[in-house]
C-alpha cells in the first residue's frame, strides 16, 4: 500500500512538473508573439487625402520601408503630406 501511494505521490510530482515546464514554454512564445505584434502595430502604408481650395482631391500614400521603426515612418509620412499640403492647400 506505502508503495501505491508513493508512485501516486512520485507521479504526481511527476505531472505537476511537466505542467510547470509546458506553461513555461507556452509563456515564452507568447512572449514572442506580443513582441512581434507591438513592433508590427503600425500598418505597412499610411495615406492622408484631402480637398484642395480648388477642389480637387489629393492623396499621399507613404509604404513603410523595412526595419522602419513607427516613430520614424510616421514622422515621413507627415512631411510628405506636409510638403504637398504647402502646394495644394485646403
Amino acid at each position: 500500500m506505502k508503495a501505491l501511494v508513493a508512485i501516486g505521490v512520485f507521479a504526481v510530482f511527476l505531472l505537476l512538473g511537466y505542467s510547470t515546464w509546458t506553461m513555461a514554454t507556452m509563456n515564452t512564445k507568447i512572449d514572442t508573439i506580443v513582441r512581434i505584434q507591438q513592433e508590427h502595430a503600425m500598418p505597412s502604408q499610411l495615406q492622408t487625402t484631402w480637398v484642395d481650395h480648388n477642389g480637387l482631391n489629393h492623396t499621399v500614400t507613404t509604404y513603410r520601408n523595412t526595419g522602419e521603426n513607427a516613430t520614424d515612418f510616421a514622422a515621413r509620412h507627415k512631411q510628405e503630406v506636409d510638403a504637398l499640403l504647402a502646394l495644394y492647400p485646403k
